[in-house]
């Protein structure tokens, strides 16, 4: 991995009264779209913060030089951002790469399509402080406005104002949830359950499901886990357009709860068969009530989706530390 500090004064940001340092780790990939988040954190009226752009793939490759050259132009007039590169392509192995380099006592993730408002670092610190047995706070993911017609989708959330602990509730509290580009957690969190499985979540064999999965080895490590309604972040450049993109998205979907089905499956942990049963059950419900026929090949598309990503990986992968491994 490489590692490329820019070099450059820091900032003279208005100081709040906040000790905690948090390290920003943004996976970037999209050369277009990663300015947006990185100035949105360069604006943080908390000053105690680190940014790790972490870029993916072949290093010569014109994406990588492209995410490189938008780091170094904004990077200029400060130092607190660096620049790593890692060959792996994926978000969860971006993430990891930033987690080993990251010195903050506080870890946030931002998505490289997401843009922050100036107080987001503020509001998880002071989740944080508030809730001190929180090992990790979930924020709200909030869409744009449509900038075409048709259809679009785009991944969006606003959660409640709620904590998890799963030592003493059995199921999460109504309105509970999060996802991995707008979350934070406590260094000492990543000690006890491990980085994120490099074999899940966009850009890996199985292009979904990383931060489902890292939630349920949250809660089977019993961290105490918050989401608010407050730590907001912007999905800018969330949507895709077209029913081709939106094919797309449901395609891999599918296939990353496959995997982590068939991850269950292969803990021995009853849920992933039941997860599968489930999904074909519902598969056909949902175009039989009402009765939906034009809905048919879509969702037989998506079951035998989920079905060979299941089957693929209970054949190809094992189970070591948390994590898939090759076979």
């Amino acid at each position: 991995m490489e590692i490329l500090p820019l070099q450059s004064p820091i900032s003279n940001l208005q100081s709040l009264l906040i000790t905690m340092k948090f390290s920003v780790i943004i996976p970037a990939y999209q050369p277009d779209m990663v300015a947006a988040p990185i100035q949105s954190v360069l604006r943080q009226t908390m000053p105690n913060w680190e940014l790790l752009l972490v870029g993916q793939g072949e290093l010569g490759s014109n994406r990588a030089k492209a995410v490189r050259v938008v780091a170094e132009e904004l990077g200029a007039d400060n130092q607190r951002l660096r620049y790593l590169h890692i060959d792996k392509p994926g978000q969860t192995a971006a993430i990891n790469a930033g987690i080993r380099q990251a010195q903050g006592e506080l870890i946030a993730i931002l998505g490289d399509d997401c843009t922050a408002p100036p107080d987001w670092l503020a509001t998880l610190a002071e989740t944080f402080r508030r809730l001190p047995s929180v090992g990790v706070v979930g924020g709200a993911v909030h869409k744009p406005a449509k900038l075409r017609r048709g259809k679009a989708i785009c991944s969006n959330i606003v959660p409640a104002e709620a904590v998890y602990d799963p030592t003493v509730q059995t199921k999460a509290p109504a309105g509970w949830d999060w996802l991995v580009i707008n979350m934070a957690m406590r260094r000492e969190v990543v000690a006890q359950v491990g980085l994120f499985d490099e074999h899940l979540g966009p850009g890996t064999g199985f292009s979904a499901a990383g931060d489902t999965d890292y939630k349920l080895r949250l809660e089977a490590n019993g961290v105490v886990m918050a989401t608010t309604p407050h730590a907001v972040v912007y999905h800018t450049h969330g949507y895709r357009y077209g029913w081709q993109a939106a094919l797309e998205f449901s395609r891999k979907n599918a296939q990353g709860n496959g995997a982590l089905a068939a991850k269950l499956t292969l803990m021995g942990d009853p849920r992933g068969q039941e997860w599968a049963k489930e999904n074909r059950r519902m598969r056909w419900l949902k175009w039989k009530r009402p009765f939906r026929p034009h809905r048919l090949l879509f969702d037989i598309r998506r079951w035998l989706d989920f079905q060979h990503a299941y089957h693929r990986c209970l054949q190809a992968f094992k189970v070591s530390d948390g994590v898939l491994e090759p076979c």
